[in-house]
């Protein structure tokens, strides 16, 4: 209900429930709620005070369950749309919709939100209490990081916010949605920025290995942390996906360069030479960079297999089947590696 229509309904002796959802129809309320039942909607991440009703994303077995009552019951239908609309009905109900008018958010109206949000769209989640995170979302928008705070917050204000905001983790609500929604306005500085800082994060060798390999699975007691969260690592890996697949149609006639290229020169320079310390420590981005460069990372994978010494071996090695073994990659249902549970490798994932 808008300001307007409410201040001329609670003015009638109609009888009404009002129902608002915007600041300033909130305002106009007044003291009009100790006279009349009324229902005050606000984005879960603004709630001031304790609310009566929390209405929290559907789980994936319930978003399942929805999708096959309207005829969508193909697993991996139902597994791409979940990771596209982060279980968001609104986002889905975009996804789904084949009227431009509505695969397009509001927010993307806003010029000033859509610049905002471009940063955040390409890490897709990170940390706030790590300092490194918040350093290379800093880079990106040319910003203090506290001031990116300022634009989440100011995001969440939408009906249909972006981004989503749970404790120290931040995030973009659906990766795709604000990939889409952004890049008409993406510079090729943008993408400059966010492959140097690709890199910089990908290319961090992970700590726990010095310790031996009995221990590994214990690393933060000793001190051995990765200084950038997996959170941010995969949603960055994620993000190179997305700019292999649709960055050319996107951006190459546009910004004249060759995205999928760039892609494919920082895999290679993340991974050559190829030495056991760096498989080890990216070893649950490998899937990722298959996915990002398959030809090139095929290509790696071959002339190593072809060197007197093949490093890639360091890979098959016996699993600690241990309760608290190292953990070895596999492959699961998704077609991604993973770490066994016990991995120094394991981490928080984007929503």
């Amino acid at each position: 209900m808008s300001a307007q229509a409410l201040r001329k309904l609670v003015s009638s002796k109609s009888a009404l429930i009002p129902i608002v959802y915007t600041e300033e129809a909130e305002h106009e309320l007044g003291g009009t709620h100790r006279k009349l039942h009324t229902i005050i909607v606000r984005p879960k991440n603004t709630v001031d005070v304790k609310p009566d009703i929390v209405l929290d994303l559907l789980t994936y077995e319930a978003f399942r369950k929805a999708l096959a009552a309207v005829g969508i019951d193909n697993h991996h239908r139902v597994d791409i749309l979940a990771r596209e609309s982060g279980h968001s009905p609104t986002i889905l109900r975009r996804r789904l919709s084949k009227n431009p008018a509505i695969r397009m958010p509001v927010w993307t109206q806003d010029v000033g939100a859509v610049r905002n949000l471009i940063p955040m769209m390409l890490v897709g989640a990170w940390h706030t209490q790590s300092n490194a995170d918040c350093e290379i979302l800093a880079l990106l928008a040319n910003t203090p990081y506290s001031e990116i705070e300022k634009h989440i917050a100011a995001l969440l204000k939408f009906d249909d916010s972006p981004v989503w905001s749970v404790g120290a983790f931040r995030g973009v609500s659906s990766k795709i949605d604000a990939f889409f929604g952004v890049q008409a306005a993406v510079t090729q500085k943008d993408l400059d920025d966010f492959l140097f800082g690709a890199e910089v994060v990908l290319s961090e060798t992970d700590p726990a290995l010095d310790l031996p390999e009995d221990k590994r699975a214990f690393a933060v007691l000793y001190g051995k942390k990765r200084e950038y969260s997996g959170a941010l690592r995969e949603g960055i890996c994620e993000t190179l996906v997305l700019l292999a697949v649709h960055g050319n149609n996107l951006f190459s006639e546009r910004l004249g360069i060759d995205v999928e290229g760039k892609v494919n020169l920082l895999i290679r320079r993340l991974l050559i030479p190829l030495t056991p310390e760096k498989l080890l420590s990216q070893s649950s981005d490998l899937p990722l960079y298959a996915e990002a460069a398959p030809n090139e990372f095929l290509r790696i994978i071959e002339e190593d297999l072809q060197s007197p010494e093949p490093q890639v071996y360091t890979l098959m090695k016996p699993a600690d089947t241990g309760l608290f073994g190292g953990g070895c990659p596999v492959w699961d249902y998704s077609g991604r590696w993973r770490a066994l549970p016990g991995s120094p490798n394991n981490f928080p994932v984007s929503v």
